[in-house]
């Protein structure tokens, strides 16, 4: 599996997306107003830090279950594929 930089575009909008999900809504808030009054560009550094880390975790848990599905598609037996072809015209 190769990552384009269509990938990377959408893991990062699937990160400023995690942001608004249901669960983490009532403590923005509270979290931005923490972070404003300790500095200035507070509320921007604590969006880009959930951004980036949101970004990064969901990347790295692509990676790992695209690895698995190669490793597991590369452990089949080559002699069973022609018979999961046969199956599945047959299903058709």
């Amino acid at each position: 599996m190769e990552f384009g930089a269509g990938t990377y575009a959408l893991g990062f909008t699937a990160g400023v997306l995690s942001i608004l999900s249901p669960c983490i809504l009532p403590l923005i808030p509270i979290v931005v107003a923490s972070a404003a009054s300790a500095h200035r560009f507070g509320a921007l550094a604590l969006s880009s830090g959930l951004m980036i880390s949101f970004t990064a975790i969901g990347l790295f848990v692509a990676t790992i279950a695209g690895l698995r599905a190669s490793v597991r598609r590369s452990a089949l037996p080559q002699r069973s594929l022609p018979r999961a072809r046969a199956c599945r015209r047959s299903l058709r």
